[in-house]
């Protein structure tokens, strides 16, 4: 079962940090305050706790709630944890699993394994704070942009897969980098840069997803068409549907005939 810190809410039990012995406390061992018997991580993970108010603190309780009820659920099932997850996610996202109205609230109508799995690694190696997340930071703060290697295996995705969704973005970093021990960052962040790296780079990303209208909208253009043009009828330019027409006597395609300099327009349809 994970451990945790949380206030105490009506429809489920909080979490104790001194319900689990120190020697389970993986964590403990990898702080910079730990002493010769854990108690320099126990209290640093208190005081931190004790820090946070608000909107973080809401967000860590509701993600305590929910790995105490994937725990119990394990249980209940005969699972592992980890086997648990799936099914777990699969009642949660139906709304068949009962949570507090606060945790489904912040944690919204949908979750998936690996969020699960993160939470659980950020509890055992960071303590429950660092359940309440890296929000609000400065524009260009966030771990997509600080940190490298993240940052060019998302926008290697990006090149490749244009139109892709901010949860596929998430589960792929999860399955590339879900082994590393540092935190990555949850759905909500990834799809809040995403959405931010489309607006400031709106003109490569329309490339992208739709080269004519990036010609259309962004490609200069010099000089006149018909300034070469000296005699008549010296220029014609064809354009055709880039679909048939599903006419009543039949099936037709059209092709537009322009001569360049004249603005005389012929159409045809075979």
């Amino acid at each position: 079962m994970p451990c945790g810190a949380s206030r105490a809410a009506s429809s489920w039990r909080p979490f104790s940090l001194t319900a689990t012995p120190l020697s389970n406390r993986s964590a403990h061992q990898r702080s910079p305050c730990r002493d010769a018997h854990g108690v320099g991580r126990l209290r640093y993970q208190l005081a931190r706790v004790g820090g946070l108010n608000g909107a973080r603190r809401t967000r860590m309780d509701a993600r305590l709630e929910l790995l105490d009820r994937l725990a119990a659920f394990a249980r209940a099932r005969g699972l592992g944890t980890c086997a648990a997850m799936a099914e777990f996610c699969a009642l949660y996202s139906t709304g068949e699993l009962a949570v507090s109205a606060p945790a489904r609230a912040c944690i919204g109508t949908g979750l998936h394994p690996a969020t699960l799995r993160r939470w659980r690694r950020t509890l055992r190696v960071q303590g429950p704070a660092a359940l309440a997340g890296r929000y609000g930071n400065r524009a260009g703060s966030e771990q997509l942009d600080t940190e490298a290697d993240l940052r060019e295996f998302v926008l290697g995705l990006i090149t490749t897969q244009p139109r892709i969704s901010a949860r596929l973005v998430h589960d792929a970093l999860d399955a590339r980098f879900g082994g590393d021990e540092r935190t990555l960052s949850d759905l909500r962040t990834v799809q809040r840069w995403l959405k931010q790296w489309k607006i400031e780079h709106a003109e490569v990303y329309l490339a992208s997803t739709n080269p004519d209208a990036w010609k259309n909208r962004y490609l200069a253009a010099f000089g006149s068409l018909t300034e070469p043009i000296t005699r008549a009828c010296q220029v014609w330019q064809l354009d055709s549907t880039p679909a048939d027409l599903q006419l009543v006597d039949g099936r037709y395609s059209l092709v537009v005939i322009i001569a360049i300099g004249l603005s005389l327009l012929r159409a045809c349809a075979n």
